[in-house]
């Protein structure tokens, strides 16, 4: 019996080392594992926060010089913008530069203003006839007044070899809404 006793002797030791091994393994490494897991998310969702805050501060650098930009092409234009005072004398620079030109005024209609936000947008129809040179003058002229005024549309129809060309544009002049009375 005791060659028995000293067997179970030889396996007692490493059987407590199996179960040991079985009750620590459920019950203290995988659920630290577990936490280690959740740990290194966690870890790895703060690291990717960090970083994209670093390159939202370059954006946000690069969108307030945007900002700055179309704030002072803003009052660049607002300051080209005729008010009511100076649409008279608008109308008046464009017959002139029509007269000047060698071209014959045929109509010339400021249409119903268009409202918006800031500003109104004046149409003005006006059409006259001249040789080509003298309506590319004219034309040349009036793209000279600036950005408050663009050329929105223009018609040139030609007649017989010699007659005079006659030319239909529609110019918008922007006027500040503020300025601006009926």
């Amino acid at each position: 019996m005791s060659s028995t006793s000293a067997d179970r002797g030889k396996w007692l030791l490493p059987l407590t080392l199996v179960v040991g091994t079985a009750a620590w393994l459920p019950l203290l490494f995988l659920p630290g594992k577990k936490a280690i897991a959740d740990l290194r998310h966690d870890l790895k969702t703060r690291q990717d926060y960090v970083t994209s805050a670093s390159r939202s501060g370059a954006l946000l650098e690069s969108t307030a010089r945007d900002l700055e930009r179309t704030r002072a092409y803003n009052a660049r234009w607002r300051g080209r913008l005729a008010d009511s005072a100076q649409l008279a004398s608008l109308f008046s620079e464009i017959a002139q530069l029509v007269r000047e030109s060698g071209a014959a005024t045929t109509r010339f209609a400021p249409q119903s203003p268009i409202q918006y936000d800031h500003v109104r947008r004046i149409p003005l129809a006006v059409a006259c006839e001249g040789t080509f040179e003298q309506l590319q003058a004219l034309l040349l002229a009036v793209e000279q007044l600036g950005q408050r005024l663009w050329v929105s549309q223009i018609k040139l129809e030609a007649g017989e070899a010699g007659q005079l060309v006659k030319c239909e544009l529609t110019l918008v002049i922007f006027a500040d809404q503020s300025a601006v009375s009926d």
